[in-house]
């Protein structure tokens, strides 16, 4: 059973070494009626994740919800977050917006 859940709402992707086309995740974004805003870097959202902890996006029309999880990247071997395979364009993450940090 996880001892949270907190739902993504934005996404800051950066360039992985020299290659600009090959771009990661590296700060998320949760917001939760009851828990607030919060920014995430992620080291941070793997630890809690490892404690229990579930991220998801959800579809903001269908209300539809996308676990989301940890994944070795084939291309440069780091420890990236995607959307479950049952996401779909309304809930990937891929596809949330994206912000830089303040």
């Amino acid at each position: 059973m996880p001892i949270a859940a907190y739902r993504i709402v934005f996404v800051e992707r950066q360039p992985v070494g020299q290659l600009d086309s090959h771009v990661h995740i590296v700060r998320i974004g949760t917001a939760d009626d009851a828990v607030g805003a919060r920014q995430w870097n992620i080291p941070q959202v793997l630890a809690a994740m490892e404690a229990g902890d579930v991220f998801y996006t959800q579809d903001k029309t269908t209300g539809k919800i996308a676990g989301v999880s940890a994944y070795c990247c084939p291309q440069c071997h780091q420890t990236c977050l995607r959307s479950d395979v049952n996401a779909v364009a309304g809930n990937h993450l891929d596809n949330l917006p994206d912000r830089t940090s303040p």
